[in-house]
C-alpha cells in the first residue's frame, strides 16, 4: 500500500470511529459532538471580522489583516496606543476577498450560501464563479442543496485541488 493509500484508510477509519462515537465533521479536518464546534475558528472559515488584543495578536478588521508588534519593548511603549501597536496591515482587494469566502467557506461541511455571497460583494456567485462552480459540480466535486454550495466526500478528499479553481488573483 502507497503512502497516500495508507493515508486515505486511515483517514477514512478515523471518520467512522468519530461518526459511532456522536462526533460529527463539521469542517475539514475538525469534528466536535453537537455543540461543541469551535466557534473562533468558524470566524475565520466564515472570513467574519475579529479583533485580537495582546503582543502579537491578529485582527481582521474592514478588509485590512494586521497584527500587533512581536517586540515585548515596542508593546510597553506604546501605551496603548494602538496606531504604534499595528504591523504588517494588508488590504484585500474585492477579488482576494471573493476567493478567501470560497475557499474558506467551502472548508467547512455547511459549504457557503449563495444569498451570503451576493449579500456581502453584491454580485451573483455564478457571474464570478459560474465557469469553475459548473465544472466542479459536474465532477460531483461540490453539491448544491438549498441554496448552499459545499464539498461532497470525494472533494474533501482533493479539497486543495478544488480551492484552487477560486483563486483568480
Amino acid at each position: 500500500e502507497t503512502d497516500d493509500a495508507l493515508d486515505r484508510n486511515m483517514y477514512y477509519m478515523v471518520n467512522e470511529m468519530l461518526a459511532q462515537n456522536d462526533y460529527c465533521r463539521y469542517e475539514i479536518s475538525n469534528f466536535a459532538k453537537n455543540g461543541y464546534e469551535c466557534e473562533h475558528n468558524k470566524v475565520y472559515w466564515r472570513t467574519e471580522e475579529y479583533r485580537g488584543f495582546g503582543l502579537g495578536a491578529h485582527s481582521y478588521i474592514s478588509g485590512e489583516r494586521f497584527h500587533n508588534t512581536y517586540d515585548f519593548n515596542d508593546y510597553i511603549e506604546s501605551k496603548g496606543n494602538i496606531k504604534k501597536l499595528i504591523t504588517d496591515v494588508e488590504k484585500l482587494t474585492d477579488i482576494e476577498k471573493q476567493e478567501e469566502f470560497m475557499f474558506m467557506g467551502l472548508r467547512l461541511t455547511e459549504g457557503i450560501s449563495e444569498s451570503d455571497f451576493k449579500n456581502r460583494f453584491s454580485h451573483n456567485i455564478y457571474d464570478v464563479y459560474g465557469k469553475e462552480l459548473k465544472v466542479l459540480i459536474e465532477e460531483e466535486l461540490i453539491k448544491f442543496q438549498k441554496g448552499r454550495l459545499f464539498l461532497s466526500e470525494r472533494g474533501i478528499d482533493v479539497s486543495n485541488q478544488v480551492f484552487e479553481k477560486f483563486i483568480k488573483s
